[in-house]
């Protein structure tokens, strides 16, 4: 489930004035399904949202909360410390959950700071939430690019006194133009909690899609990119073959925060399209953001192979793999 999702269903909770308990992953070491800063959040009636691990973690720790255990304000638990807890729990071989159990109240401030980090990523907005324990505090503020996913206080004893957790929006694909190689994008984006936009102004284009949850735009991809592609979370893929419709949304595309633009087709068309786009006054700087051919060079033919290598090379440039 998404942040902004699990943060929806506190403000929900919180409105009812519901108890809720914020289950943070805070590291992790060997096998994890599930990366650090992962959420889950569970009511006083054991109601919940969100995932930690994918196992069976999920329900031992719901099981605790409904059963009173976590009533201090923080609670740091580690899941997969021992081979038994860990087959128990179905971890994968070696690994080891950190877990942090926030207990938060439903009082004003926890209902009005909630309620902004939901408007925040509503608006694809990147925010810090600061809380500091025991006393409860919180604060919230813009990050920077440097900004750490998680920073975690502790006392000498090892006890957690600060959180620092940086909330982000759900990556986003807008895919240009409606073909095959966008239809199996879109099917592994999906698959992969992208967020999946399809621009098409092509009306027998629109008509052909077919792969749910998807949105699909009939706007000008110059138009598409300006409005919905704008953040360090987005990636740009121009996949029509079309230089009219492709070209038109890359040279925008230059003008965005997006983390990742790529443009289908041969070293050869590749080329070509670089000559064009310098025509239009895209500067040699702007063209090294472009990845072109588009993916990790696997021999791939097959729309689905294609495919595979985009999202991989998306998966890399997301790591800091490659550029």
């Amino acid at each position: 489930m998404r942040d902004v999702e699990i943060f929806h269903q506190l403000v929900q909770w919180l409105a009812q004035s519901r108890t809720v308990w914020l289950c943070t992953v805070l590291q992790t070491w060997g096998s994890s399904p599930r990366p650090r800063g992962s959420l889950l959040v569970c009511n006083d009636a054991g109601e919940f949202a969100g995932s930690l691990s994918g196992g069976c973690v999920e329900d031992d720790l719901i099981a605790r909360i409904a059963a009173g255990e976590f009533t201090a304000p923080v609670t740091r638990l580690r899941y997969g410390a021992t081979a038994e807890e860990a087959e128990r729990l179905q971890l994968p071989c070696g690994g080891i959950l950190d877990i942090a159990i926030e207990k938060i109240e439903p009082l004003p401030v926890s209902r009005n700071t909630v309620a902004a980090i939901a408007k925040a990523l509503d608006r694809r907005q990147r925010i810090v939430w600061d809380r500091h324990y025991p006393d409860g505090y919180f604060a919230l503020g813009d990050a920077a690019a440097d900004t750490p996913l998680l920073a975690v206080r502790e006392n000498h004893a090892g006890e957690l006194t600060a959180i620092c957790h940086c909330l982000g929006p759900q990556y986003r694909l807008l895919l240009i133009g409606v073909s095959e190689v966008s239809r199996a994008v879109a099917q592994l984006g999906l698959l992969l909690d992208y967020d999946v936009m399809v621009c098409d102004p092509r009306r027998d284009a629109r008509e052909r899609w077919d792969v749910p949850d998807v949105t699909l735009l009939a706007q000008l991809p110059d138009d598409a990119v300006r409005e919905h592609a704008d953040d360090s979370h987005c990636a740009i893929l121009a996949l029509t073959h079309d230089p009219r419709l492709d070209d038109m949304g890359l040279m925008e595309a230059f003008n965005t925060r997006a983390f990742y633009i790529g443009a289908m087709g041969s070293l050869r068309t590749s080329q070509k399209r670089r000559e064009r786009l310098q025509l239009l006054d895209v500067t040699e700087q702007q063209l090294l953001r472009l990845h072109a051919p588009i993916g990790l060079d696997t021999g791939s033919k097959t729309p689905m192979e294609i495919a595979v290598s985009v999202m991989a090379q998306l998966t890399a440039v997301r790591a800091g793999k490659c550029r």
